[in-house]
């Protein structure tokens, strides 16, 4: 099956980096079935005076000027759209009409040879990948698939343009528990967690002197690791010991790094910077508690790599893996006002049979998360929608 897959979050050389998972399913969807996939992938469109203004805006243009590329053995077009240098949602909403013409001036030229040939469209958010998706499956009567991701509002779904794209679709994916509790009812919607790499399922008792916690992600204002280091403050006043490594880099990285200076959490606090997938794996298995209570989160994957490695997980509530996880069953979801209570019960029970028992019932919930079994569900759903 030829599927077209319009992406505005692929991963390209010189820009911002992103998620490669949509290639990497794309890649055992090719290897284990009969799919050969083609990818659309959209840039602001800038002119040439642009171009002058940033390196970013001036790799936007060249990409424009290439037009098609091979990213990671995959045939990609490059496609202009109206969008501002933001990835602010009602700007982009209000421009939906003005790309309209755009796109049969200039879209529909480029991106109509694959997609004609192409048995499905898939398309890998709302703004504007599910718009064109849209636009494509109506002018040539193709079954097209909306990725619902990020922190979907309820609203966007009552706008007029969305609401039609949206119910038109054969199908919906999120890969988020609180976007499908969400949006359940009264859709065609269909939740498909991330899968785990086997490199993270482990079993093995951890048995380190100091309660080992873990965070892995970009440095970012909304991880809120700030509340972490805050709550291990005020738990090392009160006698606790333990080790904590924060693995990842972002523009929140000399904050943290003072903050833990000014906490007096030096000897307890160590930035390992950017790991690869393999040496996340490797401090996963190390670690006795994954904390990040990032606030909104989309889904979190290192939650469910965490609970295969055989962690107890401590996210945000009311978002990312709440919902997939139950609070105090399998996980422990917290906020701003109780995360030290949390953190404190979690140090607390350690040793005892109930922390055992929360990452059990975690890893449980995680074990059937692998890369055949998601490719099965995967592999279901796209045939269905084209029978």
């Amino acid at each position: 099956m030829k599927i077209y897959n319009i992406s505005s979050i692929i991963p390209l050389k010189n820009l911002k980096r992103e998620n490669d998972i949509i290639l990497r399913i794309q890649d055992h969807l090719t290897k284990e079935f009969d799919f050969k996939f083609t990818i659309a992938k959209s840039l602001p469109y800038v002119a040439l005076l642009l171009s002058k203004i940033s390196k970013k805006w001036n790799a936007y243009y060249n990409y424009q000027l290439t037009e098609r590329i091979d990213v990671q053995g995959y045939e990609t077009v490059i496609y202009p759209w109206l969008m501002p240098p933001t990835s602010n949602f009602w700007i982009n909403y209000f421009l939906i009409p003005l790309n309209w013409i755009w796109f049969h001036l200039i879209v529909k030229k480029k991106l109509g040879n694959e997609a004609k040939s192409a048995e499905l469209i898939l398309s890998q958010n709302l703004i504007p990948d599910a718009i064109v998706a849209y636009w494509l499956s109506k002018r040539l009567d193709k079954p097209f698939i909306i990725n619902l991701r990020g922190d979907s509002k309820t609203i966007w779904f009552r706008l007029p343009i969305l609401r039609k794209i949206i119910q038109s679709a054969d199908a919906i994916i999120t890969h988020s528990p609180t976007n499908f509790n969400k949006f359940k009812n009264g859709y065609n919607l269909k939740l498909i967690p991330h899968p785990v790499d086997e490199i993270f399922f482990n079993t093995d008792q951890k048995n380190q002197k100091k309660i080992q916690l873990l965070s892995v992600c970009r440095l970012l204002d909304l991880k809120n690791l700030d509340w972490v280091l805050g709550s291990l403050a005020e738990l090392k006043r009160q006698g606790y010991e333990f080790e904590y490594k924060i693995v990842g880099d972002g523009p929140e990285f000399e904050n943290l790094k003072h903050l833990v200076t000014k906490l007096e959490l030096n000897s307890e606090v160590t930035f390992m910077g950017y790991l690869d997938r393999e040496a996340v794996a490797e401090r996963m298995h190390e670690a006795d508690i994954f904390i990040m209570p990032s606030y909104p989160e989309t889904l979190g994957r290192v939650f469910l790599e965490a609970a295969a490695a055989s962690c107890l997980i401590i996210g945000h509530e009311n978002t990312g893996v709440d919902g997939f996880f139950k609070h105090e069953k399998s996980a422990f979801f917290i906020n701003r006002d109780n995360i030290t209570e949390y953190l404190k019960k979690a140090l607390d029970i350690k040793k005892s049979p109930e922390f055992d028992r929360i990452v059990e019932a975690s890893f449980c919930k995680v074990q059937d998360l692998t890369w055949s079994g998601i490719g099965i569900e995967y592999n279901e759903l796209y045939i269905g929608s084209v029978e």
